[in-house]
């Protein structure tokens, strides 16, 4: 079915036709065919990396810099990347830009590409989505619509998703960011969704609620994620997959850590590790953001920081510059 969030004026569903229909089962053997890791039945644990989009001075994306950072990522025990997110300021970017990322990134990793596919309408979304997946992501990330978000009730939320599930050639990952979209999507609703096939996950940046969820879709195929690396270890405490995180952008070592000890049953271990986490993750994603982020990556030898000569041209968030005001940074992580 297409939600009314196709256009906000038609408020009847209308059913899929055999040719949307086949067009979805052409669409998902090309995933499969198209990619060296593509499966339409992905194992989704682990840690997943929110990577940043690297530009270059004059705002265009520099895919030089963009591999180099790949062969490093490539070396940490990462189950994945998720590109087009929030850190990879995804609003930003054209849409030939976000493809040209999922080709590039395919050809240089095996590992499992989530690739944000947000748009405000449903088709627009659904266009993507199948775009992505020619590209070769293996998943999408998807945050739900919030321009309009006073009029979004849990209905047409709940719509939108199954949607575009029906109509993706690859599994959809719920991105909830109450932060970016002002909508907190229920449990109720979230559980609904779960129910649906291709609907494989959610990406949740309320902690209080990964409890309930985890435990409410315990034999479902379906994963939650912890959305911050400094609460990972509380999440896999309650049942969590996995995280999807940017500050593993940074220090994915001590993160995929974490994970490994936690299921290994080594609890203290992991939680002296956590606890060193939670200062670096505080700092970058509560108070300083992407910039923060891009900054740190340059203490680390990654490409992070782009000084441009036309800083308006996208309009992005002004990058702290490298030197010195990224210095004040490295007491939150020489621990690590």
């Amino acid at each position: 079915m297409l939600a009314p969030l196709t256009r906000l004026s038609s408020l009847a569903s209308k059913p899929l036709t055999l040719q949307c229909t086949a067009s979805r089962i052409s669409l998902t053997l090309q995933s499969m065919m198209s990619t060296s890791s593509g499966q339409p039945d992905l194992y989704l644990k682990g840690v997943y990396s929110a990577i940043p989009t690297t530009f270059g001075p004059d705002e265009e994306i520099d895919f030089e810099k963009f591999t180099f950072n790949v062969s490093k990522w490539e070396k940490v025990p990462l189950k994945g990347y998720a590109i087009g997110g929030t850190n990879g300021e995804q609003p930003f970017l054209t849409e030939e830009e976000k493809l040209k990322i999922i080709r590039t990134l395919r050809q240089l990793t095996k590992k499992t590409i989530i690739a944000g596919t947000y748009c405000e309408s449903t088709r627009a979304t659904i266009d993507l989505t199948q775009k992505a997946a020619q590209a070769g992501a293996n998943a999408a990330l998807i945050l739900c619509p919030y321009y309009f978000q006073k009029k979004m009730t849990e209905d047409l939320i709940y719509e939108h998703f199954i949607s575009v599930a029906d109509n993706s050639p690859i599994p959809v990952i719920i991105y909830n960011n109450t932060f970016v979209t002002g909508i907190d999507i229920s449990v109720n609703t979230l559980v609904k969704l779960a129910h649906h096939e291709n609907i494989r996950g959610v990406k949740d940046t309320e902690n209080i609620k990964l409890a309930n969820l985890s435990n409410q879709t315990k034999d479902l195929n379906f994963s939650v994620f912890a959305g911050s690396a400094g609460y990972l270890l509380s999440g896999l405490l309650v049942g969590c997959a996995g995280g999807i995180n940017a500050l593993s952008a940074v220090l994915g070592d001590p993160i995929c850590e974490v994970y490994d000890l936690a299921k290994k049953g080594k609890w203290d271990e992991a939680m002296k590790l956590q606890h060193r986490l939670v200062k670096p993750d505080v700092t970058l994603m509560k108070e300083m953001g992407v910039p923060g982020t891009r900054a740190a990556m340059e203490l680390y030898g990654y490409y992070g920081i782009d000084i441009g000569i036309n800083r308006y041209r996208r309009n992005r968030i002004t990058t702290i510059s490298c030197d010195p005001s990224k210095e004040h940074m490295v007491p939150d992580f020489k621990a690590l």
